[in-house]
């Protein structure tokens, strides 16, 4: 806010944001463990495997290894939807990826692991003319929208590593509005996906840093004329309030 109005003279204006958000009350947490074995590509038990309900920058969180009989038994919290259950070898060349629903969440579950692909790629912003500083790419698993992955980064770039599937990746960052893209893995043999540099539209808060507050147009007023401007408060102090609910 304070570079949105760096184009005011000192001292003229006070900006204050509220924002009143009525949020729902989330769903309760119930705690399950799904078990299951991993099998590789020549039907063998898949040893010391890392297996999660989701990966954070390339690592599982809350994750677990397979035995050596390829078993795994994983606690997980769900609220009444399905979960996304990825496991990757310990050389992160093979994995395989499955969504529970929570009616068969007492059931084992099995997965088949075969070749990853490696998906990456960067994010920029032509409207600002520079990478978002901070980004947050979501992977999805389709059709169902059950996120399976995440990548924040400071560099703007992100790296994943996913087995055969449709996925959806949900970006988003500093000052960047949010942009779905769908990838599709056949099989793994592809080996890499580059996704080049993806663009990012700027927020239109972001497309006035540095400028002069543009003028208001007041639809109504209390104790004002319709047709009041801010320079008639020159020299005086004023408190702007911008909020919302929902």
């Amino acid at each position: 806010m304070s570079q949105l109005l760096k184009g005011l003279p000192v001292g003229l204006l006070i900006a204050s944001l509220v924002l009143t958000c009525v949020l729902a009350a989330p769903a309760s947490a119930d705690e399950v463990t799904l078990k299951g074995t991993v099998l590789d590509m020549d039907d063998k038990p898949l040893q010391e495997a890392d297996v999660a309900t989701i990966w954070l920058e390339g690592n599982p969180a809350g994750g677990v290894r397979t035995d050596k009989d390829g078993n795994f038994e994983l606690k997980a919290n769900h609220y009444g939807r399905g979960l996304a259950v990825m496991v990757m070898s310990k050389d992160r060349k093979l994995g395989a990826v499955a969504v529970v629903s929570p009616s068969r969440m007492d059931q084992p579950v099995n997965l088949f692991a075969s070749k990853l692909v490696e998906v990456r790629g960067k994010l920029t912003c032509k409207d600002l003319g520079a990478p978002p500083p901070w980004s947050n790419v979501y992977v999805n698993l389709m059709p169902g929208n059950t996120r399976v992955a995440r990548c924040m980064s400071e560099e703007a770039e992100f790296s994943f590593r996913l087995p055969a599937g449709m996925f959806q990746l949900h970006m988003y960052g500093t000052d960047v509005r949010g942009y779905d893209k769908s990838v599709d893995i056949e099989d793994g043999d592809q080996g890499e996906i580059d996704l080049g540099a993806i663009d990012l539209k700027a927020t239109p808060i972001a497309k006035l840093y540095d400028k002069k507050m543009p003028p208001w147009n007041v639809t109504d007023a209390r104790g004002a004329e319709k047709d009041v401007k801010l320079s008639d408060y020159k020299g005086k102090w004023v408190l702007i309030e911008f909020w919302f609910s929902t």
